[in-house]
């Protein structure tokens, strides 16, 4: 095979089958593709090459979260704007490990929601955790984690219960997207809090 055959033949790989998941996985807002690395391996040995049986390979390079960081990264207020606001508005102990104990003491610090906690500053957990001790940051961490980035909106997730998206096996990157959301907010929340929220209530 000539150099510009082989050239040829690895620009339609790539188009056939890298392109289409790049594709889908920015478009599910997962992780940014930051470079792509196209390289042939195990090429077979003695005469002329079976090149069909050569294994075509593609190394893609990714930045977990793009440019902006983790979704929790970030100010008070641009957290905040990442909680759905029906999450936001679920009273603290709604949040997992949040019980009537915490619930009174971040009450005397005037937090009574799920998205007040998250959007609490850095510096006013720190003093909290100096006062009421380390798992107050948990906590904290917690209501942040409720900070995520939903993946574009389809038709069928109207009914879907977030909590069974977190219980079903995902089926593609969009639905692995989908999935991982919900599992971070069954991790960080009270599942009683969930357990009537659907897809179509996270993004009102």
């Amino acid at each position: 095979m000539e150099p510009a055959e082989l050239a040829g033949l690895l620009a339609r790989e790539a188009d056939a089958g890298v392109a289409g998941a790049m594709a889908a996985v920015e478009a599910a807002r997962v992780i940014t593709l930051d470079h792509v690395v196209a390289r042939v391996g195990a090429v077979p040995g003695g005469g002329e090459p079976a090149w069909d049986e050569v294994a075509w390979q593609a190394e893609l390079h990714f930045r977990a979260g793009g440019e902006q960081g983790p979704p929790s990264a970030g100010t008070s207020e641009e957290v905040l704007a990442r909680v759905p606001a029906v999450v936001a508005a679920l009273p603290v102990r709604a949040v997992a490990g949040v019980g009537a104990g915490w619930a009174e003491r971040f009450a005397g610090l005037g937090v009574r929601t799920v998205g007040e906690l998250a959007a609490a500053p850095p510096g006013v957990a720190a003093a909290w955790a100096d006062g009421l001790g380390v798992e107050v940051l948990r906590l904290v961490a917690r209501a942040r984690a409720c900070a995520v980035a939903l993946p574009p909106p389809e038709a069928a997730d109207r009914g879907r219960r977030v909590v069974d998206v977190a219980r079903a096996a995902p089926d593609g990157i969009r639905e692995a997207a989908l999935w991982a959301v919900c599992v971070t907010l069954l991790g960080s929340l009270d599942e009683g809090a969930l357990a009537g929220m659907s897809v179509a209530d996270l993004r009102r």
